[in-house]
């Protein structure tokens, strides 16, 4: 029995892997500093080092900068046993020296490499998940992180002279800070009542443009290449106060090799029929969804008024019997409502979005509606 016990002992402590370690294990902050700029041809900089994960021991990331002049070129990772990770090279401003804060929330630590121009500050950010390093889904469309006791803020924008802050929400399931979705859509106030969104700095891959910007604002013009900044959002849905909409503003992204503008493949526009979402879709050749003309939410497949595992369940036996070769068996509103990605398919992918939306509502992490978690 002893031998049993020890077996199984044994084989917990190489499961658990590096944790198992005992904390005098790990190396040296001086070793791990110089273990992270031997595996950089840059200068490091900006060096942080924390248990970032709370697992008892400590890591560092910093910023290697340029020897000539202090520009970010890359940021690395260094683990307790002197494991060097590249975070990202794809920075291309000063690195703000008075600023590289770390803030904390339910036991883990988050470090934010606040970098800019003469345009504005934005950061890159942190932060450390069950020993692996990961970069937040909010790195790179805000700027800096600000801790005011239990509470974590950022500035409203980029280039906001006021430094007015907004209140982060922290998700503890996936440990990510999430910025209010109104505070990633940049407007110009032009004179009358034409209200102008330029610039759409988040990452949503369901993005929802509001009527009203954070200052109460009627939105009713979308300038050319307003959301040429990204390529990762499937879907789009347009308000009723858009009147105009510009040249290649919606649908069109530069490509990050050639910086040639690109046309997206799979995009679906929302919006109201007879207006200037239906009119941008057209003429660009995006489909069209009319809001006007939906009777059930998206998800919702038993008209119950909302998205949960019983949808899920059902849009996974469609799924199967579209594989199979069969019809769905879903009616056409039920198969529109089934595409929770706007894909143009009923697969697995749309049922496991609105399982991970009912787990969320179940835990708490996400009391919002489904079309809200389609932002995420």
């Amino acid at each position: 029995m002893k031998k049993l016990v020890s077996v199984i002992t044994g084989i917990s402590l190489l499961l658990a892997g590096v944790s198992a370690l005992p904390a005098s294990a790990a190396l040296s902050e001086s070793t791990l500093k110089s273990k992270l700029q031997a595996s950089s041809r840059y200068k490091m900089d900006g060096w942080v080092y924390r248990d970032f994960d709370g697992n008892g021991t400590k890591e560092g990331f910093a910023a290697c900068v340029g020897y000539d002049e202090p520009w970010v070129y890359e940021i690395r990772f260094v683990d307790a046993s002197g494991n060097v990770t590249l975070m990202t090279n794809k920075c291309d401003s000063y690195l703000q020296h008075d600023q590289t804060p770390v803030v904390t929330m339910d036991g883990k630590c988050f470090v934010s490499f606040d970098t800019g121009t003469g345009a504005g500050i934005y950061s890159q950010m942190f932060s450390v998940k069950s020993g692996q390093p990961y970069e937040l889904k909010l790195s790179g469309h805000t700027s800096c992180l600000i801790q005011n006791g239990s509470t974590v803020y950022t500035y409203r924008t980029y280039t906001d002279e006021s430094r007015d802050q907004v209140a982060l929400t922290y998700d503890k399931v996936n440990q990510e800070f999430i910025k209010p979705e109104i505070y990633f859509f940049t407007t110009y106030d032009y004179p009358g009542s034409n209200h102008e969104l330029s610039y759409y700095g988040g990452y949503a891959r369901n993005i929802i443009i509001p009527e009203k910007d954070y200052a109460g604002r009627t939105i009713t013009t979308i300038a050319e290449h307003t959301f040429t900044n990204g390529s990762n959002y499937y879907s789009i849905t347009i308000p009723k106060t858009v009147t105009s909409i510009g040249r290649n503003s919606i649908g069109y992204y530069y490509d990050p090799a050639t910086y040639d503008v690109r046309k997206k493949s799979d995009l679906v526009i929302r919006g109201y029929s007879g207006t200037a979402a239906e009119s941008y879709a057209r003429s660009y050749g995006f489909r069209f969804l009319a809001l006007d003309k939906e009777s059930i939410p998206n998800g919702d497949l038993n008209s119950d008024g909302k998205a949960n595992a019983t949808d899920a369940a059902k849009i996974l036996i469609a799924a199967a019997r579209l594989g199979a070769g069969s019809s769905s068996g879903l009616n056409s509103t039920q198969s529109k409502n089934a595409d929770t990605n706007y894909d143009g398919y009923v697969n697995a992918s749309d049922a496991a979005m609105v399982l991970l939306y009912s787990a969320a509502q179940g835990s708490g992490s996400f009391t919002g509606s489904f079309t809200d978690y389609q932002k995420t």
